[in-house]
């Protein structure tokens, strides 16, 4: 071979192997050989990918177990199939709940056994203990309930039976939905339970006092008065009472003003109520229903005794020809200090029957 192309093999053989050695250096400081690095990138994603997912499968369980008790909660307004079984579940021991109540109506009408009854009721009270979707049920039926019905006392019996503090924030809730409620009733009915039951709440006062002041219906008015002690109101709302009992008072029968004024003394003090008094009976037209509730107020010591009021009794008890005259001489001879002739002058020409002991 000619040396001119020896040194040209040579040379040719020199950069291939000059190359090769470059690639292959190359490579290793990579890390990795060029036939594997795709394979390894394929493997690194898998793993990472793999690691996000296991940690997300972590946080889903950690956030489906610490949000289990709101899901429960809410399960109802979120999840449609949640919220018809639970509205079922609520339906159902409605029904339920009232069933038994009304077995137990039917039972109290028709026969006679009060110890199988106790045990009816018993059993009612136990399931209302139990389970709020029953009582709320019961509750529920109350408001379809005439207050003044059988029904009515002993569904309110039943709840009153119960244990107290459950008893107490049943009848209060039972008392704020009545007064809510859509009847013309409802404020009758209101007062009515609350009279009934002897429930206290500053809330529930501060509503009676509202319908004392506020509402025309002379009916509720008087029986908020019935419940509230003058203590419950300020000055100013007993100013309010008795101004709207004295425009009251003209407009009613003479027997419902009698009670109307009964009402108006109870939130008048001392010297408003011998004001009242001396005015009722110096009047030109008497009512002889109010003239007699007083003396009945008088005898029991309601009324405090005064000279005005045992001079218009004197006068009362010397008119032959009075309707009040025997009430009135009863009322001085037990009521009042009488001399001799003033005992003397008043019981002429009466027959009485005095109780001396």
């Amino acid at each position: 071979m000619p040396l001119i192309n020896k040194l040209i093999l040579v040379t040719f053989f020199g950069i291939c192997v000059f190359i090769g050695g470059y690639i292959v250096g190359n490579n290793s400081a990579n890390g990795t050989p060029p036939e594997l690095n795709e394979e390894t990138s394929s493997d690194t994603a898998n793993t990472s990918t793999k690691v996000t997912d296991d940690e997300n499968t972590r946080f889903a369980a950690l956030n489906t177990k610490e949000t289990k008790s709101a899901d429960v909660v809410f399960s109802r307004s979120n999840n449609p199939e949640s919220k018809h079984e639970a509205d079922s579940q609520f339906f159902s021991a409605h029904t339920d709940v009232v069933s038994l109540f009304n077995n137990l109506v039917e039972y109290s009408r028709n026969n006679d056994d009060y110890s199988l009854y106790g045990q009816k009721i018993d059993s009612i009270r136990q399931l209302l203990i139990n389970d709020d979707a029953a009582l709320a049920g019961l509750m529920l039926h109350f408001q379809q309930l005439a207050m003044d019905s059988q029904e009515s006392y002993l569904l309110v019996s039943i709840i009153m039976g119960l244990p107290k503090e459950k008893s107490q924030n049943t009848l209060l809730q039972l008392a704020e939905d009545t007064l809510l409620s859509n009847s013309p009733q409802n404020e009758t009915n209101f007062i009515e339970l609350i009279a009934r039951t002897g429930i206290y709440a500053p809330t529930l006062t501060e509503s009676v006092i509202d319908i004392a002041l506020y509402t025309e219906n002379d009916k509720a008015t008087l029986r908020a008065l019935d419940i509230l002690m003058p203590h419950d109101l300020s000055d100013s709302e007993q100013a309010q009472i008795k101004a709207k009992l004295v425009s009251s008072i003209p407009n009613q029968t003479k027997e419902q003003q009698a009670y109307q004024f009964s009402q108006l003394l109870r939130f008048s003090n001392r010297t408003e109520r011998q004001e009242l008094i001396n005015a009722e009976f110096t009047k030109s037209e008497a009512n002889y229903a109010l003239q007699s509730s007083l003396m009945d107020a008088v005898h029991s010591g309601v009324i405090d005794r005064s000279d005005d009021l045992k001079q218009h009794l004197s006068s009362i008890a010397r008119q032959n020809d009075h309707p009040l005259r025997e009430q009135a001489t009863y009322t001085l001879i037990y009521r009042f200090h009488l001399s001799q002739s003033e005992y003397q002058e008043i019981i002429q020409g009466q027959e009485l029957e005095l109780n001396r002991h």
